[in-house]
């Protein structure tokens, strides 16, 4: 709607406002009552002369008054009529929140007049998403669910190195996407079988009628279980070394948590066999180096997070940890202030006990630790009537410091999951139909392929047609649209 310079409102009589639309009517007298919002500075500009047509969308000349034209949500400002009516506002509850907000910010309205009973209901929708949005950013970076600018990347490889970039994107999807296809199923499951295969010959090898009797009584690594561990670090490097070399972008991938597991779960063995391989040339001071070494052996065992990565229930979990610090905090800070507390009471009260098991303090923060958690190892407990009955008090306040915190972490893990999982279902989906569109992307001859059909006049090299002139990568941001994915 264009803009009138000639427009005249009456400031004592009714605003006349259309919103996208939708007519509506408010008297100007409630809105000066509120100058900070868009409306009330509407009435302030035009009363002291400034230019406050740029404040609206449009202005249309009645008959006495101007028409002010707003092009924003007719539905939700029935809601900001009630603010200027009431100085309060109700929440819609068939509004989606963030759109919601969006115009309470156009119109200059704070979310603090809300009235009363409504903000319960708005806080746990506006933190719903919140959390959601956290997970989703969560995720994305550490988790690498998010692959929307991983897959633009490989398209862009496209337009200089079409073979090459085809065989990285299937190489990535092989070992990274069990979803994409029956051979990264396949994939996969092999990739699991060995981490499992090689946890269980790790465990296996500690124990020592399995182990290989050495002189001066050492042992040394039973030979069928060095085997299996043998192949096991054979497939884990050549599966990291494939995903290096296809990864779409080299640094975020190494720097992600995942990644770097992987990588520590393999280089141990490599560090042992060269220190195995210059056992007899080595000096003194690299002895202790060979030492050092072996103590990362236990390195080793991080190789059972690998099993995290395409788990959703585990991935949850570890993120429910990290957007949980303040609950977990408050459960460390209970149970040192028990353990703090009952180890001293039980310290005095069989302070007089000849056979005491409780020699001092740091002492007794065992038992305090096993009694609050109702775990009950029961190697070391008081004897005397009141050492029991600070036993019986501190088992009743570790209960009660535990159920404190527990629920809302519980509740967090539960929504996180039942969240993650429909993101994971259509992420699913939606890959499914993007890998069968992209395998038919570049046709044979190097021409650009849709849907089994020959773009002609587009070539695969450049990705754009002889007279295009725009953006050479646009088709790249095309919808892939299927109504049968959802």
């Amino acid at each position: 709607m264009p803009k009138d310079s000639d427009a005249v409102l009456d400031l004592n009589g009714n605003a006349h406002l259309n919103i996208s639309g939708v007519r509506f009517e408010l008297l100007w007298s409630s809105i000066k009552e509120f100058p900070f919002t868009r409306l009330g500075k509407v009435y302030f500009w035009y009363e002291h002369g400034d230019n406050w047509q740029e404040l609206c969308d449009g202005v249309k000349m009645g008959e006495k008054t101007a028409e002010v034209f707003f092009q924003r949500d007719p539905e939700i400002f029935n809601t900001i009529m009630c603010y200027y009516r009431n100085g309060k506002f109700h929440f819609p509850r068939t509004i989606c929140i963030e759109h919601f907000q969006r115009e309470l910010k156009y119109w200059g309205i704070s979310i603090k007049n809300m009235d009363d009973c409504c903000y319960n209901h708005f806080h746990q929708e506006n933190e719903a998403v919140e959390n959601l949005m956290k997970i989703k950013e969560a995720f994305k970076k550490d988790l690498n669910l998010k692959k929307e600018q991983d897959e633009v990347d490989l398209l862009l490889e496209v337009e200089s190195r079409s073979k090459l970039a085809r065989l990285k994107r299937k190489m990535w999807d092989l070992f990274e996407n069990p979803h994409s296809s029956f051979m990264a199923k396949i994939v996969y499951l092999l990739s699991s079988f060995f981490v499992m295969l090689s946890t269980v010959a790790l465990c296996l090898n500690t124990i020592d009628s399995l182990r290989i009797k050495l002189d001066k009584g050492e042992t040394a690594d039973n030979a069928v279980l060095a085997g299996i561990e043998a192949g096991c670090i054979a497939w884990f490097t050549v599966e990291y070394l494939i995903r290096v070399l296809s990864a779409p972008r080299i640094v975020p991938f190494l720097k992600s948590i995942m990644n770097t597991i992987d990588l520590l779960a393999i280089l141990p063995y490599y560090f042992e066999l060269l220190s195995l391989a210059f056992d007899n040339q080595l000096d003194y001071r690299f002895v202790e180096m060979r030492r050092i070494l072996q103590i990362l052996r236990i390195l080793r065992i991080v190789r059972i997070f690998k099993m995290a990565r395409h788990s959703v229930g585990l991935q949850t979990l570890a993120y429910t940890f990290k957007q949980s610090t303040a609950e977990l905090g408050l459960l460390g800070t209970l149970l040192i202030m028990g353990m703090t507390l009952f180890s001293s009471l039980v310290y005095f009260a069989e302070e007089a006990e000849p056979n005491s098991m409780f020699k001092s303090i740091p002492e007794a923060f065992w038992w305090s630790i096993i009694t609050m958690t109702t775990v009950g190892y029961g190697d070391v407990y008081p004897v005397t009537p009141l050492g029991k009955l600070v036993g019986s008090l501190c088992c009743i306040s570790g209960i009660i410091f535990i159920a404190l915190p527990i629920p809302t972490i519980v509740s967090n893990f539960s929504q996180f999951y039942k969240d993650q999982r429909k993101s994971v279902e259509v992420r699913r989906r939606l890959s499914m139909v993007e890998a069968g569109t992209l395998t038919t992307l570049v046709g044979e001859s190097g021409t650009l392929v849709q849907n089994g059909v020959n773009i002609p006049g587009v070539d695969a090299s450049d990705g754009r047609s002889s007279t295009q002139s725009g953006n050479k990568v646009a088709w790249l941001h095309r919808e892939v649209s299927s109504p049968d994915i959802f």
